[in-house]
């Protein structure tokens, strides 16, 4: 075989399983490229015919004279077809080996001298092993890309094999640019649309994985965990029948809001509370954390209020107008975007007038966001002050810590789930054994303070005693937290150094 016509197509070759390899199998890319392969050959073949259509060979060769020009002109458009083919940059037209065997067969009809020339060629580059090559390397090329779904590869050649098909070439520069921007726009929703497809059919198989993995997860976790996770779900229990009970012996006044306020506040809190069991059960130390600031706020207020008169809950339940209005002042900025209804004029003002007659009625800026303190009270209006007035700032600490994992700023990166020398290692994504000591502690003192905060009213012997049996849990789970909590970094210890 011909070294250089060899050379040549090993090197086209070894780019074209450099770049097939990059992407997702693709049968259309093989055949575009395969002919491309073949094509690269042929043209070679037509181009040395005309390479050596010279005077030096026609004088060597003894053929006639004055036919050259002929010759070219009777096969102009075939030239200008194998030029394109040699640079991969023809649409239709290729020059395929039929091409070439028709070209063969008119040049020994129609200048039957200049045939020699051909014979010459192929004896020297033996097309024989050049086709056998060819066939070779097609087999080889229909192996050749990545088997794996790798969407950004997969996206790319949905991109080329559209644009094969619609030009009839390989994009390149620019165009490659534009045939991906144009796949993106037009046929990215329809391709994702299959994805979704092929991905549901293995949904099943996926979360049921992913489900005993969990479920493993949270046996392991609650036998390291049991006794204090134990004594927080019955704390929330022995809380509900204790607010039960006193609910029904409070005196049925109207229009007491201290009572009607810390019921609600109460109820709320063994929500939050369960919320946070479950998460804690589960896993999600920051997250139970993160619930936790909600309690703790819950119960700032529930001693502030206490500590009041009844005029003072009354503020509190009633601001709630303010914070619909704003809501619905939101609303109207947004629901064209959101695609929503408008909200009805009768409705949009009935709120209104009711946020403008509390106003009236209280003045002392009540539309701020704690305007339903009096300023008589407390003068600076926001949380902090008033965590600082029922001396509950001593856990503001962490407080600020929940506030990191709720808000998204970079302080938040840092993680309950993770012991102190992980923390810059690892980036937690989902359910640890480790850091559930803070939130459960927390959230039983925050939940006592809120149910002392109810019993509180109208209190009685009974209450009172139900108070104390609250408080006696709160040191015992507190140090079986910590207990668990010291002996998973003791093992974490011991598991490096043995």
């Amino acid at each position: 075989m011909n070294n250089k016509i060899f050379e040549d197509l090993n090197n086209i070759y070894f780019h074209l399983e450099e770049f097939l390899n990059n992407y997702n199998k693709s049968e259309i890319l093989q055949n575009y490229f395969i002919s491309e392969f073949k094509s690269f050959f042929y043209a070679n073949l037509i181009n040395n015919f005309f390479i050596n259509l010279n005077h030096r060979n026609i004088k060597e060769y003894n053929l006639p004279e004055g036919k050259i020009g002929i010759i070219k002109r009777n096969y102009k458009k075939l030239q200008q077809d194998v030029k394109l083919s040699l640079t991969w940059s023809s649409k239709n037209n290729k020059v395929d080996e039929k091409r070439y065997i028709n070209f063969r067969l008119n040049i020994k009809k129609e200048f039957p001298e200049f045939y020699k020339i051909i014979s010459e060629i192929e004896k020297e580059i033996d097309t024989k092993k050049v086709k056998h090559y060819l066939k070779k390397k097609e087999k080889y090329i229909k192996k050749l890309g990545k088997s794996d779904k790798d969407l950004n590869a997969l996206f790319i050649v949905k991109a080329l094999e559209i644009y094969i098909q619609k030009e009839k070439c390989f994009p390149i520069g620019k165009k490659l640019d534009c045939s991906i921007k144009v796949f993106v726009k037009e046929s990215l929703p329809k391709c994702s649309q299959e994805i979704v497809e092929k991905l549901r059919k293995n949904i099943n198989k996926m979360l049921n994985h992913q489900r005993k993995y969990q479920k493993g997860f949270e046996n392991r976790l609650y036998q390291k965990w049991k006794e204090p996770l134990n004594l927080l779900e019955y704390l929330i229990k022995i809380s509900l029948e204790f607010g039960m009970e006193h609910k029904d012996k409070l005196n049925k006044t109207t229009n007491n809001f201290k009572q009607s306020a810390l019921l609600k506040i109460h109820a709320r809190a063994l929500q939050i509370s369960n919320e946070i069991l479950v998460l804690l059960k589960s896993g999600y130390a920051d997250g139970a954390n993160a619930r936790w600031r909600s309690l703790h706020e819950l119960a700032v207020i529930s001693f502030f209020l206490l500590d009041n008169n009844n005029d003072v809950s009354r503020r509190y339940l009633e601001h709630e107008v303010i914070k619909n209005f704003k809501e619905l002042e939101d609303y109207k900025v947004y629901y064209k975007k959101l695609g929503y209804l408008p909200i009805g004029r009768k409705e949009f003002n009935k709120i209104k007038s009711e946020k403008e007659k509390l106003c009236r009625t209280y003045s002392d800026n009540f539309q701020g966001d704690y305007g339903w303190i009096p300023s008589s009270i407390l003068s600076n209006r926001n949380f902090r002050a008033l965590e600082k007035y029922v001396r509950l700032d001593k856990l503001r600490p962490f407080y600020n810590l929940s506030c990191d994992a709720v808000h998204g700023g970079s302080k938040g990166f840092y993680r309950l789930g993770l012991m102190d020398n992980y923390q810059h290692k690892i980036l937690l994504a989902g359910a640890s054994n480790y850091g559930l000591a803070d939130p459960i502690q927390n959230t039983v003192i925050s939940l006592l303070q809120i149910t002392i905060c109810l019993l509180n009213l109208e209190h009685d012997f009974e209450s009172i005693m139900q108070m104390y049996v609250m408080n006696n849990y709160i040191n015992e789970i507190g140090v079986k937290a910590v207990n668990v909590q010291k002996q998973i970094e003791k093992d974490e210890y011991l598991k490096f150094t043995n």
